[in-house]
């Protein structure tokens, strides 16, 4: 080409863009590996409390646990890995409290699994059990149970996990329990603890002790029930904790970010059984992940468009920024930096934004918004560090039981049904343990009673009562329902002599339980005992909550408006802000100016999206980042809970992870220098989070008590008319279509219309075959106004295996069509003339449209298959949008070049038979004539003729010779390399990135990388010398972006080029003028106004480049 490129500074933006379930995160699989993958020696320490308060069931349930847990990580993939066992709390009487070595390292599953409660010296009696006592390192060293010389001996360690199970009674309410059930014994109050204890300085948790070594706590709590629930919770989370009373030396790192006094990083409180292990393995790895602490980012930054300058863009850069989990929950951000006239990103301070030598953000960068250095975390600066406690959230009216449409206001005491919000449904809940209050018998009900949660449906042995009696129990002892007056169950049949011995029974209810039933242990005797009801699930599956729905759905409510109820910032306080965002995996931000003069007094409001399922909107000032407002649509409700609840083993949690459009329309008094829009709608889909578009209407959107308005919902497969629509991943292109025109193309009536494609299945995450009666087979379009309810035109396959919709255009068409469609206005006047779409298995669609017909009119739509990119035998995959360029060869006739590239996105780790390939295919029919004989290809005779272009008429790449009638493909080079985003050509140049996994990446904790193309359109021959550019982001790569600042920036992601708008000359030559048609002798359809710009300062008259959105007066 001929225009200049300045290869700028390339450089790379650590942070991950990514989504979930069999899709692009599986890039992240490789840091789960990575979290079982260790370096050098890994230590797991299982400490099981052994004190009085743990009864023989919890103990036999920790130790069941422990063993399927070990057997679990020593059967995982670990290099070299050995686990113990310690049980601490010696619980006879006569013995202090210490540690017991129950089994010394080893890597034997058998050795490690076989071992058995620990009592005192000379007794294996359980009833000469001591209280529960606080643990500590310091004490665990001061026993020789630790460290270089002790028992267990870690001095060469790389990596020390402790798994701590315990109820956590005795560390904070030393009255719970009889101190020693042998007669005389005293009791254990705070004040007595053994030195190197404390109230609260049971285990010292930091990411490195004072002798080097890292080690992480995971904290396992069984809690009690009844008044000691709360103490004990507090305390459990307190066991891994720095700081608290305790005045000696604590093991903390001084230099930790989180400081003392905080609460550990890895507490689950829960009823964790035998079936548990997995999850717990789980949790493990995720803590050794979040010691890497890497940020990613997989989509193209937002780009403020300068609306007082058309021709021109800000410049701003907004980067979606996120954090990958094993877990479910994947927290996010918004970072905003500048990008000035070299393509280099800076940060607040103007100092470069990213480390070269890394490709990450710089350590030391700062962004907007934030009053430090945030660098690469996610959970730093950025937007969230500007939320609050108290925080504006929208839904929609319907899901607190209005009847009118509209949006509501949530607050923490919104009625919101319960089916919404995903409480209605209890079977996969464990019920609530609670311990009742000591009573003088049971002939009076006893005031603790406990609610059985909605809907919950049980089986087997449920409910077992433990207890002690100093008398005789002469009657059986009873379960009743609140309220009825003769007894659901016997729970204890037999008589039981007053001798202080345990005793315990069960009872099934055998699926008898109700909506919130209160239950009541009840008997005619009135002997004095203390008793503990507990409830066991076999089957449950999720942490214990003892909360009603009601307070439940307050619970998570209040956490969804800001406030901290779940301590996730581990300060000790539940009433302070929190400052979670979930992830923006797929959403690319945007940001709208409503009004101004010019860049210094404009309104702005950046709007994106995230998978908890929400959309927010920011005033994006440099100074600011404050949210004004945020929209959670009821189909997402459910997704609070999820994302408290964070529970493991579950897949990771989307919500509108789509892409966004934005409609702005100005206002009538608007002028060139004085901005002023009357409407704003913004188009959303959901991507893996659902099957449902949004039109949402912000014409308010600044006004942060206001909100938006909602004009329409599609919902996929409850809508007739959609049954065929997939995961709704295509963009919603706004055009126009035009009707009932003249032969001369007057009197026609426009239609405003969106665009979008029939979008995906996850069949088609199975490898290595494509499913035959797959969603998404369609392309629709609908109008702007009601979603389809004034005008609804589609295409697809009238005879698919679904029998489902019945399309205007039967195309045959077989699969899903992923990607968003081409639309090209051939003759300038506004409408869509042509529509490519490329399906999934590499078909090749073309439609015409004619406007001098009516939408009733069977040849109102002409369309069918004009190619084949793969076939059977070499299964390739398309999940991108064809590039569409009208170019001139030096046949001296318009061609339409269709540029695309295949990648399995489902699996981009995958090493497929078939490599993948970048493809140019050549279409001649550049209006919606048919050609003349003379003129018309052999195997290719416009969309109505049934013959197509054949993977067998393409040819592979020739740098000598491109002149292939079809078109060509190009083998990418790269072990796995792959096509996962679509290109862009600007100026006969074809912009494209790839991603090429990492070789071995679970042994080398790598997650791939890629390359950028930079290739002549006509060729494929590369602008520089290098075949390609290698782009040190790890991740996927992003689409390339195109920024003029005025000149003109290539950025694919963060690795930025820029390029000059003057030709290129020299000494010898004259100026050469860069609109002849050898320097600039392309048009491309569907990129920014970048392009739209030099095609008008060269005054081309056919082709048009479509903005994203469109404004009109």
């Amino acid at each position: 080409m001929n225009g200049l490129l300045k290869l700028a500074t390339f450089f790379v933006l650590m942070s991950f863009f990514v989504s979930s379930v069999a899709d692009d995160t599986e890039l992240y699989d490789n840091l789960h590996a990575c979290a079982v993958q260790p370096q050098e020696k890994y230590r797991f320490i299982f400490i099981v409390d052994n004190s009085g308060s743990m009864s023989s069931w919890e103990f036999t349930q920790s130790r069941e646990t422990v063993n399927k847990t070990i057997t679990e990580v020593l059967s995982s993939d670990f290099d070299d890995l050995q686990v113990a066992v310690v049980q601490y709390g010696t619980n006879h009487y006569s013995q202090e409290h210490k540690y017991n070595v129950t089994v010394p390292f080893t890597s034997d599953i058998s050795v490690a699994t076989n071992w058995n409660r620990h009592y005192g010296p000379g007794s294996s009696n359980y009833y000469d059990l001591q209280d529960h006592q606080p643990a500590s390192l310091a004490r665990m060293r001061n026993d020789g149970v630790y460290d270089a010389g002790g028992l267990l001996d870690v001095s060469d360690a790389t990596n020390v996990q402790f798994v701590f199970f315990t109820d956590a009674l005795r560390d904070y309410y030393y009255g719970c329990c009889s101190s020693l059930v042998s007669t005389g014994s005293p009791y254990h109050n705070l004040g007595d603890t053994l030195p190197g204890f404390g109230e609260y300085d049971a285990l010292k948790n930091g990411s490195v002790l004072p002798n080097g070594l890292r080690a992480q706590f995971t904290i396992l709590h069984v809690p009690p029930g009844g008044s000691w629930y709360e103490p004990a919770s507090e305390a459990a989370a307190a066991i891994a904790s720095p700081g608290g009373s305790y005045t000696g030396d604590v093991e903390w790192n001084a230099d930790d970010p989180e400081g003392p006094g905080t609460k550990p990083r890895r507490y689950v409180q829960g009823t964790f059984g035998v079936d548990d292990a997995s999850k717990i393995v789980e949790l493990i790895q995720q803590v050794l992940i979040e010691v890497q602490d890497t940020t990613y980012t997989n989509v193209a930054p937002a780009v403020s468009v300068n609306s007082f300058n058309e021709l021109q863009h800000r410049d701003e850069l907004y980067f979606s920024v996120f954090q990958p989990s094993i877990l479910p929950r994947w927290s996010g951000n918004i970072k905003k930096f500048r990008i000035n006239g070299d393509g280099v990103l800076l940060d607040a301070l103007d100092n470069p934004a990213i480390d070269p030598d890394t490709g990450s953000i710089a350590e030391t960068a700062r962004s907007f918004w934030s009053s430090s250095v945030d660098g690469p975390v996610v959970e730093k600066g950025g937007y969230r560090g500007q939320l609050t406690g108290s925080r504006t959230v929208f839904t929609d009216a319907e899901a607190t039981g209005a009847e009118e449409p509209g949006i509501v206001k949530l607050s923490a005491d919104s009625e919101v049904t319960f089916e919404l919000m995903g409480l209605a449904e209890k079977n996969d809940e464990d019920l609530c343990v609670r311990t009742a209050d000591k009573e003088t018998g049971f002939s009076t009900v006893t005031d603790v009673g406990t609610t059985v949660e909605s809907g919950l449906s049980v089986d087997g042995s449920n409910i077992r009562l433990s207890f002690t009696s100093t008398e005789q129990v002469s009657s059986s002892i009873r379960l009743y329902r609140n309220g009825e007056t003769s007894p659901s169950a016997n729970v204890c049949e037999n008589t039981y002599a007053g001798d202080g011995t345990l005793h315990s029974c069960e009872v099934s209810l055998d699926n008898d339980i109700e909506s919130m039933d209160v239950y009541f242990i009840a008997t005619d005797d009135t002997t004095t005992v203390e008793y503990t009801i507990e409830y066991n699930i076999p089957d449950g599956s999720s942490e214990t909550s003892c909360q009603s729905v009601a307070d439940e759905r307050e619970t998570l409510l209040t956490w969804l408006l800001g406030e901290d109820v779940y301590n996730m910032d581990e300060d000790d306080s539940t009433t302070d802000a929190h400052q979670f965002a979930a992830d923006p995996l797929h959403s690319r931000p945007y940001v709208v100016t409503y009004s101004g003069t010019s860049e210094t007094d404009a309104v702005e409001v950046l709007y994106f999206t995230d998978n908890l399922g929400m959309l927010h909107a920011v005033d994006p000032a440099d100074n600011k980042g404050t949210t004004l407002w945020s929209y959670l649509p009821s189909e997402h409700l459910d997704n609070i809970k999820r994302y408290a609840n964070n529970e493991a083993g579950l897949p990771k949690i989307y919500g509108l992870d789509g892409s966004m459009s934005v409609i702005q329309r100005k206002s009538s008094d608007s002028e060139r220098n004085k901005l002023a829009l009357r409407e704003v709608t913004l188009l959303v889909g959901e991507r893996r989070g659902g099957r449902n578009y949004y039109s949402i209407d912000v014409s308010d959107g600044t006004e942060a008590n206001k909100g938006p308005s909602i004009n329409w919902k599609i919902n996929g497969g409850d809508d007739a008319q959609f049954s065929d629509l997939g995961q709704t991943w295509s963009d919603l292109l706004p055009r126009k279509i035009a009707i009932n025109c003249s032969d001369t193309g007057v009197g026609c009536t426009e239609i405003e219309v969106l665009v979008f494609s029939g979008g995906y299945d996850p069949a088609y995450d199975e490898s290595g075959y494509l499913p035959e009666e797959a969603l998404g087979n369609a392309v629709y379009i609908v109008d702007l106004e009601t979603g389809g309810e004034k005008f609804f035109w589609s295409a697809g396959n009238n005879q698919d295996p679904r029998d489902t919709d019945k399309h205007a255009l039967d195309l045959g068409l077989d699969h899903a069509v992923v990607a968003t469609p081409t639309t090209l206005d051939t003759d300038g006047d506004g409408a869509i003339d042509i529509l490519y779409a490329l399906d999934i298995s590499g078909g090749v669609w073309r439609v015409d449209f004619d406007s001098t017909k009516s939408t009733r009119d069977a040849s109102f739509a002409t369309g069918g298959k004009i190619a084949d990119l793969s076939d059977r035998t070499q299964l390739r995959r398309f999940y991108n949008s064809l590039d569409v360029s009208r170019s001139r060869p030096q046949s001296g006739r318009d061609v339409y070049y269709l540029v695309t590239g295949s990648g399995y996105r489902a699996h981009p780790n995958e090493i497929a038979t078939n490599p993948d390939r970048l493809y140019m295919v050549k279409d001649p029919y550049t209006s919606t004539r048919q050609l003349t004989r003379d003129e018309e290809q052999h195997r290719y005779h416009y969309v109505k003729n049934e013959r197509s272009i054949k993977p067998e008429d393409l040819h592979e790449y020739d740098s000598e010779d491109a002149s292939f009638e079809f078109g060509f493909w190009k083998t990418l080079t790269g072990t796995g390399e792959k096509i996962l985003q679509s290109a862009t050509t600007f100026n006969h140049t074809v912009m494209v990135s790839s991603f090429i996994p990492a070789e071995n990446g679970a042994e080398t904790c790598e997650i791939g990388a890629g390359r950028a193309y930079f290739l002549q359109l006509d060729n494929f021959n590369s602008v520089f010398d290098n075949e390609f550019v290698a782009l040190t982001q790890e991740g996927l790569p992003p689409e390339a972006t195109i920024l003029q600042l005025p000149e003109i920036a290539i950025c694919v992601g963060t690795a930025c080029v820029t390029m000059a708008t003057e030709p290129e000359s020299d000494d010898d030559d004259d100026e050469k003028d860069p609109c002849d048609s050898d320097n600039f002798n392309s048009v491309a359809y569907g990129s920014d106004m970048a392009a739209a710009a030099a095609a008008m300062a060269c005054g081309l008259e056919k082709g048009r480049a479509y903005r994203t959105d469109w404004i009109e007066n």
